[in-house]
């Protein structure tokens, strides 16, 4: 059996799946939570290392040895266990020098980017340490082929679907989940008085919209509960359109819960799913009026988009199908 080492935050999104889908696939898996740092055991297993963190403590440079501990045991660990394949998702604190002992070792590097990176010369030797790069934008991928790096491979985002689609009855009229951000909070206030319901951190509280706000943030179980019982389920992409294709991973989330998504325009969006069919898409203020007036009304309609849409979903936007693919990059 071939085995995949991960490094992986625990409370991150990515990790479960991540687990149960390469198991699917017959691999084993062990996770190392890059972004937990085990100060003790850390000591315990490196002397060189005691003596520097004695000296990066004293001087109050705490983040910087808390760095050197953490790719330290992802190396430990790879050097004890052997795997053929290293899988991290974003990696901010992973250093290139860390892949390049991974590399070594002949494991093979993998580093899935689910954030927006911007185009600087660290994060490109940033990206050039890794066999191969993962990332959901093909426009910032076009990118970085121009500048050499042929590494950056394109995956769009992914769920593991719910197995039922959910009852037509619903509690809510619309959701929106997602943390603070001014863009968003522009973006949605245009349907406040229509039922919008928000869940995220606790700075809408001090916004405009505070009265819409619930409570959160929410856990992904939470979030899949909430999309479930209501009718339409909103999208906001943070980066508008002209500096970026791609689109982020909550029309899968959306889909895959069996949700009706209402979704600000991405390019990729109509390459992924069928607008109209499987989703629902808005370009201003007015359309997104204009249809979340429309398909609260029209619940026969909205329910067989969105049944659509977690069917094309289910067929689609898996992990498994993303994984079996990000294999086929590394062969």
């Amino acid at each position: 059996m071939k085995k995949i080492l991960s490094a992986i935050p625990g409370d991150s999104s990515f990790l479960k799946p991540s687990l149960l889908t390469f198991r699917q696939l017959g691999w084993e898996i062990r996770n190392v939570d890059y972004r937990k740092t085990d100060f003790l055991a850390a000591i315990k297993n490196n002397l060189r290392l005691a003596r520097r963190a004695a000296s990066e403590l004293i001087t109050q440079n705490r983040p910087s040895i808390k760095r050197v501990i953490n790719n330290n045991e992802i190396i430990r660990v790879a050097k004890l266990w052997h795997p053929d394949l290293f899988l991290t998702f974003k990696g901010e604190i992973i250093l290139p020098e860390t892949i390049l002992s991974l590399k070594q070792l002949s494991v093979k590097t993998v580093n899935w980017y689910p954030d927006h990176l911007l185009n600087t010369p660290q994060n490109s030797k940033f990206i050039a340490a890794y066999d191969c790069f993962i990332y959901w934008d093909k426009w910032r991928i076009s990118i970085y082929h121009k500048q050499g790096l042929k590494n950056v491979f394109y995956l769009p985002f992914c769920t593991i679907p719910e197995k039922t689609f959910p009852s037509s009855d619903k509690k809510y009229q619309i959701n929106f989940i997602a943390n603070w951000h001014a863009h968003r909070e522009k973006k949605v206030a245009p349907v406040r008085d229509m039922g919008l319901m928000i869940w995220g951190n606790q700075k809408w509280e001090k916004t405009a919209l505070g009265q819409n706000y619930q409570w959160g943030p929410t856990t992904v179980p939470q979030m899949i509960k909430i999309i479930r019982a209501t009718k339409i389920s909103l999208n906001v992409h943070v980066v508008e359109q002209i500096y970026s294709e791609g689109t982020n991973v909550r029309p899968f989330e959306v889909t895959g819960a069996g949700g009706f998504l209402l979704s600000n325009v991405r390019k990729s969006l109509y390459e992924l799913f069928k607008v109209g069919r499987e989703i629902e898409v808005f370009d201003s203020d007015e359309e997104l009026v204009e249809k979340t007036k429309f398909y609260l009304k029209n619940d026969r309609l909205r329910e067989k988009i969105a049944r659509a849409g977690w069917e094309r979903t289910k067929r689609d936007h898996t992990y498994l199908k993303r994984f079996t693919l990000l294999l086929k990059y590394l062969n």
